[in-house]
């Protein structure tokens, strides 16, 4: 009689296979949302860096011009605004809008 060994390692079961699918699946969808993530923070990195040096160049672009409008406002006198047609104002009427938010009483409370 032949004896025969029969390893456990030799025994594959039923589901083996589609578990084995599952995760090369997986480990590819984790590999891919990896290299997706990484490139998502290298872009957002350069953009930030772009947006840094856009707002530098806002930031001069603004000084330049409140250093103009404070060279032009000291250009201005009442003798130029009159060459200019421009008169001093003798009554001066303001208009009152109320604000957008309301102050709520405990007589409208009732009412809600």
């Amino acid at each position: 009689m032949i004896h025969r060994k029969i390893s456990m390692l030799a025994v594959e079961h039923p589901l083996e296979q589609a578990v084995f699918r599952v995760l090369c699946v997986l480990l590819a969808v984790l590999f891919c949302s990896y290299f997706y993530f990484v490139g998502l923070s290298v872009i957002n990195v350069i953009a930030r860096k772009e947006a840094a040096v856009g707002s530098d160049s806002l930031e001069s672009t603004i000084s330049e011009m409140e250093k103009e409008y404070f060279a032009l406002n000291t250009t201005v006198t009442e003798g130029s605004a009159a060459s200019l047609g421009l008169k001093e104002i003798a009554a001066t009427d303001y208009v009152y809008r109320p604000g957008t938010a309301a102050i709520a009483t405990p007589e409208q409370e009732r009412g809600i």
